[in-house]
């Protein structure tokens, strides 16, 4: 038998093969052959074109057999896939990168997008998808995760350190409970030593001095502030369970105070009077009237000079509205600092770089709160009272907004 195989392209149906045959009347061995043919390269045999039964156009001819392609084609690599990956890749990068104020909610809200992603792109190539690189979509899902888990990690890395700096400040603001010695300065001197010895000086000057009082139960608090009563500090006092503030007739300023935290710390501040320039000009007057009656002056001039004394008088009064609107102006420009700085603080990872900032402003908070509260409010002019009123109404809503 002889055998001749030709084969055809066709274009898009594939390609024609033709298989003659001579010598073979039977057609066995060529239903054979191309049963073999078949199963190697796929080919969708013609209706029975060959065989006993087929009809040829030729003796032992078989019709040809089409090479028929994959009735659903080549499937297309995943776009989403690819992209999904990219994003991940850039999500694990991020983690990396050193930001302040980590947070499950910011970690979970950057975690969104690739998981989205990576998730669409595991739906698309299903199998019974239109596209493939189901493997690729895997892949951008574990990139995810592995971002998600490197965040993670950071997070509570961030937080511990964040905790101990805010602890590590908190102890080095706190007060020291060990055993002190009373200062023998001048302006010590002026207040009562407190029953307990143990404490911490904060601050101790020729002018200014600051000392928390440890092992203070109510009691021992109440008797103190009399104790500071008896020596005198009894001008313009303010008084309540946990606070005292008042004068002495010298005008020196004192403080004692509960720590609202820890009830058994007292905390005692003192402070010189505010330095004013002297603008009084009545004992000029006074000279001025008895040299004008020594010489002999006409009336005349003396209701002179006694107007001369009215303008001063006027004078001075409006140089202490000035005084007291540039205290005033000076305490809520302070107000503003202090509230930037607090928020700032608040929201800050490393406090400690910031706890010689935070003392520094503490003190200085103090003293203005001292400076306001030794305002006598019934010494002002209306115009002033409604200015005072003013500037602490806007301050309270200034320090109100404090960590919101």
């Amino acid at each position: 038998m002889n055998c001749t195989l030709t084969v055809v392209p066709q274009g898009a149906a594939g390609a024609a093969i033709r298989l003659e045959a001579t010598g073979n009347e039977s057609a066995k061995r060529v239903d054979e052959f191309l049963a073999a043919l078949d199963k190697r390269i796929g080919v969708a045999p013609a209706p029975a074109t060959h065989g006993a039964g087929a009809a040829t156009g030729f003796a032992g001819a078989a019709a040809p057999a089409v090479l028929a392609p994959n009735a659903q084609g080549v499937k297309k690599t995943s776009k989403l896939a690819v992209f999904a990956i990219i994003w991940g890749v850039l999500f694990v990068l991020a983690q990396f990168v050193d930001v302040s104020g980590r947070s499950w909610g910011g970690l979970l809200f950057a975690t969104v997008i690739p998981a989205l992603l990576s998730g669409f792109a595991v739906y698309v190539t299903r199998p019974s998808g239109k596209v493939q690189g189901r493997v690729l979509a895997w892949v951008a899902v574990g990139i995810t995760v592995v971002g998600l888990v490197i965040g993670g990690v950071f997070v509570i890395r961030d937080g511990a350190k964040a905790k101990a700096d805010r602890a590590e400040l908190e102890a080095s603001l706190a007060t020291k409970c060990e055993a002190y010695s009373w200062p023998e300065s001048d302006i010590a001197a002026l207040l009562p030593q407190p029953k307990s010895t143990k404490g911490e000086i904060k601050s101790e000057s020729s002018d200014y001095f600051s000392i928390e009082v440890c092992d203070t139960d109510a009691k021992q608090y109440a008797d103190y502030v009399k104790s500071v009563q008896d020596n005198g500090f009894t001008v313009d006092y303010n008084k309540s369970a946990d606070s005292f503030n008042a004068k002495n007739a010298d005008g020196y300023s004192v403080s004692v105070s509960r720590d609202t935290d820890d009830e058994t710390i007292m905390s005692i501040t003192i402070q010189v009077p505010e330095k004013k320039e002297d603008t009084s000009t009545d004992g000029d007057a006074a000279k001025q009237d008895d040299k004008s009656t020594d010489t002999g002056a006409d009336s005349s001039d003396a209701n002179k000079q006694s107007g001369q004394s009215s303008d001063q008088k006027a004078q001075q009064n409006t140089n202490d509205s000035a005084d007291f609107k540039s205290t005033m102006d000076s305490y809520e420009a302070f107000i503003d600092e202090y509230v930037a700085f607090m928020n700032k603080y608040q929201k800050s990872d490393n406090v400690v770089s910031m706890a010689t900032d935070y003392a520094s402003m503490m003190k200085r908070y103090s003293e203005f709160s001292q400076k306001v509260d030794a305002i006598d409010e019934n010494s002002l002019s209306s115009e002033d009272l409604a200015y005072y009123t003013e500037v602490m109404t806007r301050c309270t809503q200034k320090l109100a907004s404090v960590g919101q």
